[in-house]
């Protein structure tokens, strides 16, 4: 097993995956002291369910997993909290809920916030189930850390981030986003929305003119826009990607998020041209609507575009008062 698969594995199976099983533990048999158990099962459908117990059974059989399976909270995966999370979103915030007077905007949008760091972790794939020989890039070992540790300090198992954070500056990071002196994160990673690497790219090697080209872009107050062109297959994508990716690692003020969204009707993909039949946006309006669903702010889509367009500058500005 490689070193970044080693470092996820212990991130994620032993730090956040156990944490998180046993809040789900002590949360549901404490407020649901007769019927806990269906409670957990209740995100699932029933097949489902047999399916889950099936692979936790084969898991500790082929040795994957040495714990014994004492409740049926140890069959849970990584890949099962967004759906419990979802479900049951209101009964492990309540309490913050309720001191906050939270209205159901801002509810939505932290709780969308949580899944989506769920929904991450899920994407890149839970490290248990990823071929040993199948290295993890040490991007997507980051990622996959960074989005574990914000869950569990935002769950308030604030030791077990600290665990987490520390596994993270083991990693190596890319050179602009750290000292040249030390191997410790610089700024805390900015909130992101990146697709998984291998959806837009599997290896990224150079293009250090164009990277630094755009660099000097984002550093220029004065220029908004930038457009990489070229044909297809030349690597836009893959640039565009890593550059995003390293923002996010570098964290320069007063930059708090990096969104990424696809116009692209089409991907040269395996050597060939393959259609997208769901972009994430094709004109202004759609992109407005995937900014607000992003944010939990749903029932909004179906405003006028100027109102959706305000609304969108409105939550920018909120955030950036919020982090």
């Amino acid at each position: 097993m490689s070193q970044n698969n080693i470092v996820c594995y212990e991130g994620i199976q032993r730090i956040f995956r156990n944490s998180i099983v046993s809040l789900l533990r002590k949360t549901l048999t404490e407020k649901f002291p007769e019927d806990f158990t269906e409670k957990l099962k209740s995100p699932f459908p029933k097949e489902e369910w047999e399916t889950i117990k099936f692979h936790a059974s084969l898991s500790r059989t082929s040795g994957d997993l040495s714990s014994q399976i004492i409740d049926d909270f140890d069959l849970l995966g990584v890949n099962h909290f967004f759906n419990i999370f979802d479900k049951h979103y209101n009964i492990f915030f309540q309490d913050e809920i309720e001191k906050e007077n939270l209205e159901n905007r801002e509810k939505n949008r932290r709780k969308n916030k949580l899944l989506n760091w769920f929904k991450t972790i899920k994407d890149l794939r839970d490290p248990l189930s990823h071929p040993a020989e199948e290295d993890f890039s040490r991007e997507d070992s980051f990622m996959v850390l960074d989005c574990a540790r914000r869950v569990l300090t935002r769950l308030d198992l604030l030791n077990e981030a600290e665990r987490i954070q520390k596994l993270m500056e083991g990693l190596f990071i890319p050179s602009q986003a750290i000292d040249q002196t030390t191997t410790k994160i610089q700024r805390e990673p900015l909130e992101d929305q990146l697709p998984p690497r291998e959806s837009v790219v599997i290896d990224f090697i150079g293009r250090e003119i164009e990277l630094k080209q755009l660099w000097d872009w984002f550093d220029d107050p004065v220029s908004r826009r930038w457009a990489l062109a070229g044909e297809g297959g030349k690597g836009k994508s893959a640039l565009a990607y890593d550059f995003a990716f390293q923002v996010k690692i570098k964290a320069p003020q007063p930059y708090q998020t990096v969104l990424w969204l696809s116009a692209k009707r089409r991907q040269f993909l395996e050597g060939k041209i393959t259609d997208i039949n769901e972009p994430d946006f094709s004109d202004l309006d759609s992109a407005l609507s995937k900014l607000l669903t992003h944010f939990g702010w749903i029932e909004e889509i179906e405003n006028p575009i100027e109102t959706k367009r305000k609304n969108v500058l409105e939550l920018l500005e909120a955030i950036s008062k919020i982090v």
